[in-house]
Formats: structure tokens, C-alpha cells, sequence
């Protein structure tokens, strides 16, 4: 198997699945969601910051972003793996925050 053509592969499934998690809601809902009610996609849920984590590490790792967007993703993942931000809920600007390094990857690979 080619294996430049299978990290191209996983890149591009990466930001596919990026798009995917980019297309939830930003609404901040008044309770508290968990996955026994269903498929909620909100990006309020921990799961989907574990998804954009893992997104996240595919692209730094592969080289594809550009440095001070690496930089940005670098700063969220650390961000999301600390113990404060897990063991709080999701705000708003957590959702910005992610949301702007979301457009600036999707807006550099329109560039590629």
C-alpha cells in the first residue's frame, strides 16, 4: 500500500469529519444533554470536544496547517484535555473559540 496515499486518505477523512462536527449546533441549551437522549448533535457535548481533539491532532501531526493555526490548535488541545475544562460545562465562547480555528483550518485547505 502506498503510504503517502494513505496519509492523504486520512487527512482528507479528517477534514470531512471536521465539516461534520463543524455542522453541529452552537446553541447552548438550558439542561444538560447525555447520550441516553439520543443523537443530540451539540457542541456543547464533551464528546464532540474529544472528536475535535482527535481532528485536531491528525492535522498538527501531518504538518498540513499552517504554523500560527497549528499554534491556535495546539493552545484548544491543551485547552481540552485539562482537568478544568472537562469538569465543567461547555460556554458559548468555548464554541467560538473553537468555531474560529474550525473556519481557519476549513479556509486554508480551500487554499491547498
Amino acid at each position: 500500500m502506498d503510504v503517502e496515499k494513505t496519509a492523504e486518505e486520512r487527512i482528507t477523512k479528517t477534514i470531512e469529519h471536521l465539516k461534520q462536527l463543524n455542522a453541529w449546533s452552537d446553541e447552548v441549551p438550558n439542561e444538560i444533554l447525555d447520550g441516553s437522549m439520543g443523537p443530540l448533535e451539540f457542541k456543547v457535548r464533551k464528546n464532540w470536544w474529544h472528536g475535535l481533539y482527535n481532528d485536531l491532532d491528525v492535522l498538527i501531526e501531518s504538518g498540513r496547517l499552517p504554523q500560527d493555526i497549528a499554534k491556535d490548535a495546539k493552545d484548544l488541545m491543551v485547552k481540552i484535555k485539562s482537568n478544568e475544562f472537562m469538569d465543567r460545562l461547555t460556554t458559548a465562547t468555548d464554541i467560538t473559540e473553537a468555531n474560529a480555528i474550525i473556519a481557519k483550518i476549513l479556509e486554508a485547505e480551500k487554499e491547498t
